[in-house]
């Protein structure tokens, strides 16, 4: 890494906020998020814990960026795979649907932990803040199942959450780590989730037929 030199201006910040948001997601990539600390982003970084002091204060603070950023990328994608798409079977939504998730796996893993773990230490108007920033874009997310599906706002928004929840379940399933994986073979319990768009497109596609 570069030697640290402190940002001045608020694009030199922002500049230094997308490196630390940079380096935190490839630890979380490959690390617990337990074993990731101030400290241990400050040394990938090359900078002094003081250092990165001068830009955040607790590291759910740029988890809470990290998703923020996930999300965006995610909608996008949805967005943009539905686009000039109009009367699609249930089958053809389902798997349109499946498929933009299954190229956004890193959003899934930080919605996994989002609630029990990475709000849970930051402050109330931190999370209102952050809570005012998630709902930019579900409105025009929700707006695709709403007119795909030929529903209401309402029950539009209940399949969107519901789709979300389904996803991350099958996400986490599919994505056991080499011990879990062999602790459930050999205690005889079979993995329920061998493909995560089949599993998802599925479980869409059952959604649909029945209008939750």
């Amino acid at each position: 890494m570069a030697e640290y030199i402190r940002a001045r201006s608020s694009e030199q910040k922002q500049e230094r906020m997308m490196e630390i948001m940079q380096v935190t997601d490839q630890l979380f990539s490959s690390q617990t998020y337990h074993s990731i600390t101030l400290t241990t982003i400050a040394a990938s970084l090359g900078w002094s814990r003081g250092n990165l002091y001068k830009y955040v204060t607790t590291k759910e603070e740029i988890f809470l960026q990290l998703y923020l950023e996930k999300q965006q990328e995610y909608f996008e994608d949805l967005k943009s795979a539905f686009e000039n798409k109009q009367n699609l079977s249930e089958k053809e939504f389902a798997k349109t649907w499946a498929d933009t998730l299954d190229k956004h796996h890193d959003y899934l893993k930080y919605y996994g932990i989002l609630a029990t773990i990475i709000e849970t230490n930051v402050t109330l108007e931190r999370l209102v803040e952050f809570k005012k920033n998630v709902m930019i874009g579900i409105t025009e997310v929700i707006s695709i199942i709403k007119c795909q599906c030929n529903i209401e706002e309402v029950q539009a928004s209940e399949l969107f959450w519901t789709f979300l929840y389904h996803a991350t379940g099958i996400n986490n399933a599919c994505s056991s780590n080499p011990m879990v994986v062999e602790a459930m073979r050999i205690a005889g319990i079979p993995r329920f989730y061998d493909s995560f768009t089949n599993s998802l497109s599925q479980f869409i596609e059952m959604c649909l037929r029945n209008r939750l």
